[in-house]
């Protein structure tokens, strides 16, 4: 929490809503809404349930974009694997093959 504070001390604001983005029981960054605006904010229980929710999807999103590097960096080392000799590192039959 000590590291949020830091981010947000030197803002000027006059509420702030920061949600955590959880995902598989940890966290994986953080939500931050907030106003300038001098006008109270009337709908409190809206506006953090709304927060909840784009913060809900924000941690989807970026749990998917995490698992796409992550299966593309797979795929991109098997291809590798798939097409140079384990001992030599020089390609094989397959590599002339797909050329």
């Amino acid at each position: 929490m000590a590291s949020v504070i830091e981010k947000i001390d030197h803002l000027e604001c006059c509420s702030i809503v920061v949600i955590p983005l959880i995902k598989k029981e940890s966290v994986i960054g953080t939500f931050l809404l907030r106003t300038i605006s001098r006008e109270t904010v009337r709908s409190n229980d809206r506006v953090f349930k709304l927060s909840q929710l784009v913060a809900s999807i924000a941690a989807n999103a970026l749990e998917n974009a995490i698992l796409f590097e992550t299966v593309k960096t797979a795929r991109e080392s098997f291809e590798e694997v798939s097409i140079r000799d384990e001992l030599t590192k020089l390609f094989n039959r397959r590599y002339f093959y797909n050329a």
